[in-house]
């Protein structure tokens, strides 16, 4: 994956793909920073893989624990803590990866209207955040219409989005017996 384009200041990207092909390419942006100076990396879906992004960073240099220790991890477990998290980080000079944006705000625990309030003030906050540093957030694609519309506004307020469809699955071979 050593073709991933590089992440210019100034600009809001947007990676969206199911979660087979999101994964191997946020752990190669994720390696890819570190091995070049810290990297900040706010975690909103609760998956984060260490073992995954250390393999990838032993494939080129052998200080590993160096490099992984340039990576600075803060998560978010409630819509709420994430514009705190994003608000937290607002001064920050390191390039900054948010996984899994959206997918705390589809929590139907906490009203529809409060969610998107709260979902448009952290994509203001993700505006201003990308004017100083690399910024890349990552999102799934979604089927249910109330989640749809978050996925929308976030597209909407990318500068660039990356988006992959699933791999198209082989028809299963017919039995023999």
């Amino acid at each position: 994956m050593r073709w991933l384009p590089e992440l210019p200041k100034g600009h809001l990207y947007l990676l969206l793909a199911p979660r087979s092909i999101q994964r191997p390419l946020l752990n190669e942006f994720i390696a890819r920073l570190a091995l070049r100076g810290e990297v900040q990396v706010l975690v909103c879906g609760n998956r984060f893989e260490a073992h995954a992004i250390a393999r990838r960073l032993r494939q080129d240099t052998a200080a590993l624990e160096p490099a992984l220790r340039r990576i600075h991890l803060a998560r978010a477990f409630t819509c709420y803590q994430v514009l705190s998290l994003l608000r937290r980080h607002r001064n920050t000079i390191l390039p900054t990866i948010v996984t899994d944006l959206p997918d705390l705000f589809f929590d139907e625990s906490v009203p529809q209207g409060e969610r998107l309030k709260l979902f448009r003030d952290c994509l203001h906050e993700l505006k201003q955040l990308s004017r100083g540093v690399q910024t890349l957030v990552s999102a799934t694609p979604v089927l249910d219409p109330a989640q749809q519309l978050f996925l929308a506004l976030l597209q909407a307020a990318a500068e660039t989005l990356w988006e992959f469809e699933p791999l198209p699955q082989s028809p299963p071979q017919p039995r023999l017996f």
